[in-house]
């Protein structure tokens, strides 16, 4: 639909997310167009409601989600002792672990939990 701006604006780009995941889109046209002048420019808002998943979730998906989880639980309580063995490991390997560069300590960490928990076996493609 067709907005109108407030006095002092003369373009608007960009979206809102709203409360309930739905956006408010707004765009500013300025090239010419049918109905459109040289030099005038068009605002509109779009919206557009929240997307909504097609599929449930596979059990693959679901085991990943439980192992992304407890990798959270797990750096979450980690003691200061913990914590700063990794780090002197991390600042050791320089930053790197299985051949990929971690800049927070909290990738490193997450990753070597992943590397002693892989997920099922049986729930690999």
């Amino acid at each position: 639909m067709k907005v109108t701006l407030a006095a002092g604006i003369k373009s608007i780009s960009g979206s809102v997310k709203q409360r309930n995941g739905s956006l408010l889109v707004f765009r500013t046209f300025t090239k010419p167009a049918v109905g459109r002048k040289p030099g005038e420019t068009e605002t509109r808002a779009y919206f557009m409601p929240k997307r909504e998943r097609s599929t449930p979730p596979s059990e693959k998906e679901l085991a990943v989600r439980q192992r992304f989880a407890k990798a959270t639980l797990y750096f979450q309580t980690l003691s200061n002792e913990q914590r700063e063995m990794y780090a002197k490991a991390w600042k050791r390997d320089k930053y790197m672990f299985n051949g990929k560069k971690y800049a927070t300590l909290r990738g490193y960490i997450v990753a070597h939990y992943y590397a002693g928990h892989p997920v099922d076996e049986r729930l690999k493609d």
